[in-house]
């Protein structure tokens, strides 16, 4: 698993410099080096003239060239390098992401979210990209972020790239295959990895679900939404399904009913599996295990200079959990056990 252990600042001379006497002090090395590279990695909201002023340093002689190209995010990794705090951190990441993988994972989960890279050719400054992080648990419980991505779109040809090179790493298994993504999905898992069972994801479900609905609702759509996956048998489930979708419609949340009516059969297969599994998977958040001080600039909406400045701020997240966050699965033993059951129904 990542561990802040692994954080290395070897080529950031300008942070050792301001740690002085202070460089053993976990902490405040943990705060400065977030600072500093969030600082690197994003784009105010501010005037034109100060956002050229901020990004220009980072560019060095290409940003004029740059500035009239469809977008940052397609710069080389040179442009990216030249920041003694995101260089060593996307150096970092390049090796991080071609590391050997296990075997065996009896699940894996895929979640992404919306962010916004920097891009001049845009009438807004910005365009629009998708954060596609993946997260697998080992047979012995242990969580780990195999892959960190940013791309225009999520599409079959990606998730077809992202499972082949979970192969190409040493990945031979997958029990469970956990994604809101797009119907490739599950055909690119099935050509990859066969016999790996797909479940559509409850929690981006939900959550893009209370996106939808004015703040003032949104406790109690997301109450109905728990009510429905956290029913005790598949009948009890659709019975809910009914009735929740029902009363939405009559709020006037007629195309939420609609999307979730749309996976009624996603979501009554996930009554195939026992109490632990189930409970374990329908609430699960990768982005629980990234520090705040990473995961509140996307969700707020900031603007980062490219694609590989995102990445590289992401990895430091995952890399520096929070403290909440554990490596091992809690009550993983009897969620195993359901596993290799299920494993066995299918075998």
């Amino acid at each position: 698993m990542l561990n802040e252990e692994t954080v290395t600042l070897k080529g950031s001379p300008g942070i050792n410099q301001d740690l002085g006497k202070n460089s053993d002090n976990l902490r405040y090395l943990k705060k400065k080096l977030f600072d500093r590279a969030l600082s690197s990695a994003t784009v105010d909201h501010c005037p034109d003239s100060d956002t050229k002023n901020k990004v220009e340093p980072l560019l060095g002689d290409d940003a004029n060239n740059i500035a009239h190209q469809s977008s940052l995010s397609t710069t080389s990794d040179s442009l990216i390098l030249q920041d003694e705090v995101l260089g060593p951190l996307y150096h970092q990441f390049k090796s991080w992401s071609s590391r050997p993988l296990e075997k065996r994972y009896p699940i894996v989960f895929f979640q992404h979210r919306d962010v916004l890279i920097h891009d001049p050719s845009h009438r807004e400054g910005h365009g629009s990209a998708q954060l596609l992080c993946v997260l697998g648990v080992s047979d012995a419980g242990k969580q780990d972020v195999l892959s960190i991505l940013c791309a225009d779109s999520i599409d079959e040809s990606l998730c077809y790239q992202v499972f082949q090179d979970m192969r190409d790493r040493g990945a031979t298994h997958i029990d469970i295959c956990i994604g809101d993504l797009p119907t490739g999905f599950a055909k690119a898992a099935q050509s990859v990895f066969p016999g790996s069972d797909k479940k559509l994801c409850l929690y981006q479900l939900t959550r893009r679900t209370i996106a939808k609905v004015v703040p003032e609702d949104r406790i109690k759509i997301e109450s109905m939404c728990k009510r429905v996956y956290q029913a005790t048998r598949a009948e009890d489930a659709s019975t809910q399904l009914f009735d929740t979708t029902a009363k939405w419609e009559a709020m006037g949340y007629r195309e939420i009913r609609e999307e979730w009516m749309f996976y009624h059969n996603g979501i009554l297969a996930y009554f195939e599996y026992q109490l632990f599994l189930k409970k374990f998977i329908v609430g699960y958040n990768i982005f629980s295990a990234l520090n705040h001080r990473v995961i509140n600039p996307i969700r707020s909406g900031k603007e980062f200079i490219s694609k590989e400045a995102l990445l590289s701020l992401v990895l430091l997240g995952f890399l520096v959990p929070p403290r909440a966050w554990k490596e091992s699965v809690r009550h993983w033993p009897p969620i195993f056990s359901e596993i290799q059951d299920f494993r066995n129904t299918r075998d």
